[in-house]
């Protein structure tokens, strides 16, 4: 399958490659990421992973396509935009950055670009968001995306240690 690139000012997101599985699962697994984010229980489960969302096509109906975010100049690994694509014309949109890169717009920067491929390129109807309340950094991105917030779903997401109320964002596509 040949990958997808995108470019913005300063990030690179392409295709992700079984390669990144070292720097995938050293991002995932880190307490403060994995608090919202799930993350493989191996090194080989990564690596199995990203080479299956390698051989993916964009927009496959149920299946999780993923972005290695990497910094433009120097191009070491930041962490990964996943999307969801549920049935062709929605998705669901998901980032997740090594803390080191937090707090300086580029979960914005990279998400506002995957969100403008979904929407523009592949013509997509519907992106929505979701993330833990307590996850005010998600929220603010989902906001600056654009996004409007449309339900708040009490207890409804389990986390492997606890239920966690869940926030969905959403965005419509212009036709």
């Amino acid at each position: 399958m040949k990958e997808v690139e995108i470019t913005t000012a300063r990030l690179l997101l392409r295709t992700v490659r079984p390669g990144d599985a070292a720097a995938y699962y050293g991002c995932r697994s880190l307490p403060q990421v994995r608090r919202y984010q799930g993350c493989p229980k191996s090194l080989a489960e990564a690596r199995s992973r990203l080479a299956a969302c390698a051989a993916l096509k964009p927009n496959t109906p149920q299946t999780w396509y993923q972005f290695a975010v990497l910094e433009k100049s120097g191009g070491a690994y930041m962490g990964d935009i996943a999307v969801h694509f549920t049935d062709g014309r929605q998705a669901e949109l998901g980032y997740t950055l090594a803390p080191k890169f937090q707090g300086r717009g580029f979960a914005t920067e990279g998400a506002r670009a995957v969100l403008a491929w979904l929407l523009g390129k592949l013509k997509l109807h519907r992106v929505v968001c979701t993330a833990d309340p307590r996850n005010k950094p998600s929220l603010a991105v989902m906001r600056r995306l654009g996004m409007r917030r449309e339900g708040y779903f009490k207890k409804s997401f389990w986390t492997g240690k606890e239920w966690a109320d869940d926030v969905l964002y959403a965005v419509l596509g212009k036709r």
